[in-house]
């Protein structure tokens, strides 16, 4: 989660640690709802790579 923006890292917490809807989060965060996917999808391809390193 170190590698994520602020805002890609609360983004991920409401839609998949608190189990949020993107409009939920989009809600809760005070943005668009447009704006909450983006940041869950550029949080999820940055995790990918990060994570990308503790395969075999």
């Amino acid at each position: 989660m170190a590698v994520l923006s602020e805002a890609e890292r609360a983004a991920i917490v409401q839609c998949y640690h608190n189990d949020l809807s993107h409009e939920e989060a989009a809600f809760v965060l005070g943005c668009p709802v447009g704006t909450v996917k983006t940041h869950v999808h550029r949080a999820k391809q940055k995790l990918k790579v990060a994570l990308a390193s503790w395969a075999d």
